[in-house]
């Protein structure tokens, strides 16, 4: 169900390098990779049954993948209890949405707020059918055009996200896609 649907959007994503381009912090180039599936889907925050032998992130992607049935129960169960960690699952498919949203807008996170661990160089943000997705993007080194997605965050309940309360937002961003 979550975790089958997920690695179904995340196949999608791996498909395509993104351009993002501002007028602000000029253009950055997104790919998706196996690692990264791991902290975008909060597999770090649930406790799962993974044999001893997935030693790696992209090892734990590719098991899961094959594997999802085994994990679905286990994820139902645990995120109802985490309203943070349930949305961030359950709109995980939300991140294309983001990714092509008509209202997209960037934030420059210079340091972490007091109180969360949402950690990255710059958040792409929409509140597109009123819902909050974030997916925080991070250099690859500071030379570099090139980034990875750092983390996804959904929120539902709040008018304005704190991670981006209070920040100036870029609001002439563009995403393009090209087919690796």
């Amino acid at each position: 169900m979550y975790l089958q649907e997920a690695i179904d959007t995340f196949e999608e994503l791996k498909k395509y390098k993104y351009s993002i381009k501002t007028t602000k912090y000029g253009e950055l180039e997104l790919e998706f990779l196996n690692h990264h599936f791991k902290h975008l889907f909060g597999i770090h925050k649930l406790e799962l049954l993974i044999p001893k032998s997935v030693t790696n992130a992209s090892a734990l992607y590719r098991y899961l993948k094959k594997n999802h049935d085994k994990f679905e129960d286990q994820i139902s169960l645990q995120i109802k209890n985490d309203i943070q960690l349930e949305d961030r699952i359950i709109h995980f498919n939300k991140i294309n949405l983001l990714l092509s949203a008509t209202d997209l807008k960037m934030f420059k996170q210079h340091y972490i707020k007091h109180g969360s661990q949402f950690s990255s160089d710059y958040i792409l943000y929409s509140d597109e059918l009123n819902i909050h997705l974030m997916l925080g993007i991070r250099h690859t080194n500071q030379l570099s055009v090139s980034v990875f997605p750092a983390s996804w965050m959904v929120d539902t309940r709040y008018d304005t996200p704190f991670v981006i309360r209070g920040i100036p937002a870029v609001t002439d961003v563009l995403i393009s896609k090209k087919l690796k």
